[in-house]
């Protein structure tokens, strides 16, 4: 089965770029196997019934949850490496008292072994409706774009700043919230009336 992509716009960052964007993709349509299906594919796969294999997964989670919080690194020869992500809450200097308590867990690291990308190998891949949406990385990246979309709109609403750049709602809030300390748009209106226009 091919992966379907889509292609995305990134905006250039320096004059020197040109006024031509740089595509790349991104998969689209992308369908998600939960538990249920890999337990039905391991029975198919060992002769091992679905709720065996279902218990085994769910145990795994558990079980991988506990040797990580011990801090060890699990390898699985046929998967790969899990290790966790930390960092700390503060900033911590070489004189800072009880340090370690500043240590928090960030996330979980995964890095693919040589024989799971092998079994992976070379997928087909299939073009999609082409999207390419402009995605700004930054709030200095949006700058420039949110100007040029000004020549031509009196104001932007949240929904019309998600789509037009391709955020997502959490992302845009933030985003707009910056925009306005940083003096380059203000609020007008309230509630489902907010809009914004260029400062």
């Amino acid at each position: 089965m091919a992966i379907d992509i889509e292609w995305q716009a990134k905006p250039a960052l320096q004059q020197g770029d040109g006024d031509k964007p740089k595509l790349f993709p991104r998969k689209a349509n992308v369908a998600v196997a939960d538990e249920n299906l890999l337990a039905k594919k391991l029975a198919a796969h060992s002769g091992i019934s679905t709720g065996v294999a279902l218990a085994v997964l769910e145990d795994m989670g558990e079980i991988m949850g506990e040797l990580l919080r011990e801090g060890k690194d699990i390898n699985i020869s046929s998967l790969g490496r899990f290790s966790l992500s930390i960092g700390c809450d503060e900033d911590v200097y070489s004189d800072t008292k009880n340090s370690q308590q500043k240590v928090a867990v960030r996330g979980v690291r995964f890095q693919a072994n040589k024989e799971l990308m092998e079994v992976v190998g070379e997928p087909t891949f299939r073009e999609v409706a082409r999207n390419a949406d402009i995605v700004a990385t930054s709030v200095d990246a949006l700058i420039p774009l949110l100007n040029e979309y000004f020549k031509t709109h009196s104001h932007i609403t949240r929904a019309e700043f998600e789509s037009t750049f391709n955020l997502k709602r959490t992302t845009a809030f933030t985003r707009l919230k910056e925009l306005e300390e940083m003096g380059v748009i203000k609020q007008e209106g309230a509630g489902k009336d907010t809009k914004y226009i260029k400062a």
